[in-house]
C-alpha cells in the first residue's frame, strides 16, 4: 500500500515546482514585455492573459500586420503551449465592408411577399406530412424545423438594411 506524501514534505516529488498561477504570471509578463519591445507592437493597444500556457490576446491592432506580429511574439515565448488571438483590426483592409455594414441581398434572389408566402405554404405542408408520417416524434421535429425557420426570417429581416 502506497502513501500519499504531505503537502509540505521535503520528500514529495512535486516539492519544488512552480504553481500553475505563478509561471502563467511569468509567462504573461514575459510576452507582454516582448510586445512592448517590437516596433511593431509598441503603440497598438494590447492586453495579454496566460492561463495554463496559452496566450490570449486581446485589444485593438492598427493594421492587420499588427495582429500577425503579436500572436508571432507571443508563440515565440518559451513556456507558451498555444496562442488565442482574439484581436480586432482597427484599419478595414479594402475590398470588405466596414463592420456594421450589411451586404443587401442579391438582386437573383426572391425576397418580396410571393416568396415568403410560398416558403411558409411549403413549410406547413411538410410540417403535416411529418406529423402524419412520424407520429409525436413528427411533431418534435416540425416544432424545431419552425423555430429554425423563424430565426432565419428574423435574421433576413434584421439583415435589410
Amino acid at each position: 500500500m502506497m502513501t500519499w506524501p504531505w503537502p509540505d514534505d521535503p520528500a514529495s516529488p512535486r516539492q519544488g515546482r512552480t504553481p500553475p498561477a505563478t509561471l502563467d504570471k511569468r509567462l504573461t509578463q514575459r510576452v507582454a514585455e516582448r510586445l512592448r519591445a517590437h516596433p511593431s507592437t509598441r503603440r497598438a493597444r494590447l492586453t495579454v492573459e496566460v492561463q495554463n500556457g496559452v496566450a490570449l490576446l486581446t485589444g485593438t491592432a492598427d493594421s492587420p500586420e499588427v495582429e500577425r506580429v503579436a500572436a508571432e511574439i507571443a508563440w515565440d515565448t518559451e513556456g507558451i503551449r498555444d496562442v488565442c488571438s482574439m484581436l480586432r483590426c482597427a484599419e478595414v483592409p479594402r475590398g470588405s465592408t466596414a463592420e456594421g455594414d450589411v451586404e443587401r441581398a442579391s438582386p437573383e434572389r426572391k425576397t418580396g411577399p410571393a416568396a415568403m408566402v410560398a416558403g411558409i405554404a411549403t413549410a406547413w405542408w411538410l410540417t403535416f406530412l411529418l406529423i402524419a408520417a412520424l407520429g409525436w416524434a413528427g411533431v418534435v421535429i416540425a416544432c424545431v424545423g419552425a423555430t429554425v425557420a423563424l430565426e432565419v426570417l428574423r435574421g433576413r429581416r434584421s439583415a435589410r438594411v
